[in-house]
C-alpha cells in the first residue's frame, strides 16, 4: 500500500518548516512526501534540501515549467505520482499528529474495490501566529458534511477542502484530465467523485491549523448573517455572480454537461436556508 502526500510550494520558507515538522511528527510514517516548486527565489528550496538529508521519504520532482500557480502544481503532481491513495499538502497549514492515521482508517472503511472514494475533515481556523481564530471551520462557515455530501447539494456547494482530503487511486483516476474549467483542484476532484457515485466520508474532529495569514489562495471566510454581511455582499454582487457563474462551468463539466443552471441555483439556495 502506498500513500502520496503531495505539496506545492512558492516561496514558502516563512511557514514551511513548521509544515514539514507537523508531517513528519504523524503518528502513521509510512508515506511519500512528493514536492512541486513553482520557481521559489527565497529559501524554500534550500529548506526542502534540508529536510530531504534528515528523512528518506521526501521526493521534489522537477517541473521545467513554471507558473502553474497552485491548482496547476497540484494537479501535475496528481498525474506524476502513482500511488494507492492521495492527500494533499498546503505549505502555510500544520497537521495536527493523527491526520494522516485518521484520515487514512476512515477511507479504507468506506472504499469498495474499484469504486472512487474521499474523505474530508474539518479545521481549526487560525491567524498567522496559530492562535485560534474558530475551532472549526464548517461552523464558522457554516458548512454542514451531511448535506455537502450529497449529490444535490454538492453540485452548488463545495466542502472539499483540499488540505484536508484524501482520496484513493479510483479517485484520482476519474479525475484525470481535469476541465479547464475547474475553479480548484479540490472542488473538481470532489465533484468528479459525487458524480460518479463515489463513496464519500468525513471525520468531524478538526485535524489541521489552518492559517489565515492574508495571502492564502484560498482562505476561510465567515458566514454572516447580519445586515453588514449582506450588504458587503450586495455591494459585491458582480464578483459573486461570477463565482456562481465559474462554479456552475465547473460542476455542469463534472457531470458531463448534465447539469442546469436552474437545477444548480436551485439547490444553491435551498442549501443556504437549510443550513
Amino acid at each position: 500500500m502506498k500513500l502520496a502526500i503531495l505539496l506545492a510550494t512558492y516561496n514558502s520558507s516563512r511557514y514551511l518548516a513548521e509544515q514539514l515538522a507537523s508531517l513528519e511528527n504523524q503518528t502513521y510514517r509510512d508515506f511519500t512526501l512528493y514536492i512541486r516548486d513553482d520557481g521559489s527565489t527565497d529559501s524554500t528550496l534550500q529548506i526542502l534540501r534540508d529536510y530531504q538529508a534528515r528523512y528518506g521519504n521526501i521526493v521534489v520532482l522537477h517541473d521545467p515549467k513554471r507558473a502553474r500557480r497552485a491548482m496547476g502544481s497540484f494537479i501535475w503532481l496528481l498525474d506524476k505520482v502513482d500511488a494507492d491513495y492521495y492527500m494533499f499538502c498546503d505549505h502555510d497549514d500544520v497537521w495536527l499528529p493523527q491526520k494522516v492515521e485518521r484520515s487514512l482508517a476512515k477511507i479504507r472503511e468506506i472504499e469498495e474495490v474499484d469504486r472512487p472514494a474521499l474523505v474530508c475533515t474539518d479545521l481549526i481556523v487560525t491567524d498567522s501566529d496559530l492562535k485560534t481564530i474558530s475551532p472549526s471551520l464548517w461552523s464558522y462557515m457554516k458548512l454542514r458534511p451531511e448535506l455537502l455530501t450529497k449529490p444535490r447539494y454538492a453540485i452548488s456547494c463545495n466542502l472539499f477542502t483540499g488540505c484536508t482530503m484524501i482520496i484513493n487511486r479510483a479517485a484520482r483516476d476519474i479525475s484525470l484530465p481535469v476541465s479547464p474549467r475547474a475553479v480548484m483542484h479540490d472542488s473538481w476532484i470532489g465533484l468528479r467523485v459525487i458524480a460518479d457515485g463515489g463513496a464519500v466520508g468525513w471525520i468531524s474532529e478538526p485535524q489541521i491549523l489552518y492559517r489565515q495569514h492574508g495571502a492564502n489562495v484560498f482562505g476561510a471566510q465567515q458566514a454572516g448573517g447580519t445586515l453588514k454581511y449582506y450588504m458587503h455582499k450586495a455591494k459585491s454582487i458582480g464578483s459573486v455572480a461570477d463565482s456562481y457563474r465559474r462554479n456552475f462551468l465547473m460542476a455542469k463539466d463534472a457531470l458531463n454537461g448534465k447539469l442546469s443552471i436552474v437545477k444548480f441555483l436551485f439547490f444553491r439556495i435551498l442549501y443556504l436556508l437549510k443550513r
